[in-house]
């Protein structure tokens, strides 16, 4: 009998704007979804939130400066067919309606976890203060060579991944595309300021000792995109329930 193959880590990433003057709502929203997508919460369905964050800080409660900032979430789904059971299940709730209604646009692709052999830190279960997280992100889309492995390119990563860390710099989520560009890689850094992240990608390019290593790495690379993001109020929500600190809802409207 042949072994089986292990079941990919299947990711949901989201890319979305808010309607103007809707975030009030957008978060009301959040905290519905955050609460019944738990274990045993009211849909019975197990959804966990990777990371929430938008191109510029959006914090619950707080005004916004300038337009609404585009937005991502990355969920970690527990199966292929998650994503649709739940689209449906929800349709037919009150909260629901209201969530979608908040939104001006949508992208949703699916990713699996791409990175096998490399450590992933998760994201911290508390922010600094509620409306300071401690920490930002820098997010990565990556092609590699013709002639780059999948797999040479992950050795190499994985050598970034431990030089990185002792410098207080974390690969938070790492995933391969399955549609949109099947071929990418996609990398989520967390790290405690925009200065420090910037600090490390000179070190990396500049100092002797990383940069004939981290050159070779990304000889390895066709493109890459990078681009600062900030945690936003989803993330506290969902640890505030985490923790305790926000109850569930005692009922769905409309739910089935």
């Amino acid at each position: 009998m042949s072994p089986s193959i292990p079941a990919p880590t299947i990711y949901l990433r989201n890319k979305f704007l808010i309607k103007p003057g809707l975030q009030g709502r957008f978060f009301i929203g959040q905290q519905d979804l955050l609460n019944n997508t738990r274990p045993g919460g009211n849909m019975g369905l197990k959804l966990e939130l990777v990371a929430a964050c938008g191109a510029r800080p959006l914090i619950q409660g707080k005004p916004a400066t300038g337009p609404l900032p585009p937005m991502m979430h990355i969920w970690k789904l527990p199966g292929w067919d998650s994503l649709y059971e739940a689209m449906y299940d929800f349709s037919e709730t009150d909260w629901y309606t209201a969530e979608v209604q908040s939104l001006q646009s949508e992208h949703q692709d699916l990713l699996v976890g791409a990175g096998q052999g490399i450590e992933v830190t998760p994201r911290p279960a508390k922010w600094k203060n509620p409306d300071t997280p401690g920490y930002v992100y820098v997010y990565e889309e990556i092609r590699l060579n013709a002639t780059t492995t999948k797999l040479g390119h992950l050795r190499q990563l994985n050598w970034l991944v431990a030089q990185v860390q002792a410098r207080n710099c974390y690969l938070q989520w790492i995933g391969g595309g399955i549609t949109g560009v099947p071929a990418q890689i996609c990398l989520l850094w967390r790290a405690p300021t925009i200065d420090a992240i910037e600090e490390i990608l000179s070190d990396m390019a500049y100092k002797p000792e990383f940069a004939r290593r981290y050159s070779d790495m990304m000889l390895g690379i066709q493109d890459i995109s990078r681009e600062y993001m900030y945690p936003e109020s989803t993330e506290r929500i969902d640890n505030d329930i985490s923790n305790g600190l926000q109850s569930a809802p005692a009922k769905v409207e409309g739910a089935r």
